[in-house]
């Protein structure tokens, strides 16, 4: 896609749980797959990538409903492409 739409990344801990969620705006879906590799780098751990239905900065966090899969992404792997 190359409208900017809202993204989030979920970090994947080796054990299977999942920690805190990164906001990253509204970005071009290219521009969230490379931010998403920053950051499962920064992290060393497998992230996942959603596009989500607003920027949203609360406790909450999405339903899985209102999230939308994009791709996971390995620590040192260069960003998926689409």
């Amino acid at each position: 896609m190359t409208e900017k739409q809202p993204y989030e990344i979920e970090g994947l801990r080796a054990d299977g749980t999942v920690y805190t969620i990164e906001v990253l705006g509204e970005q071009t879906e290219e521009e969230a797959r490379k931010l998403a590799q920053h950051y499962s780098t920064l992290w060393e751990h497998r992230v996942s990538l959603f596009r989500v239905p607003s920027v949203y900065e609360g406790s909450r966090g999405w339903l899985d409903t209102e999230k939308h899969f994009i791709c996971a992404v390995v620590p040192g792997a260069g960003y998926p492409k689409s």
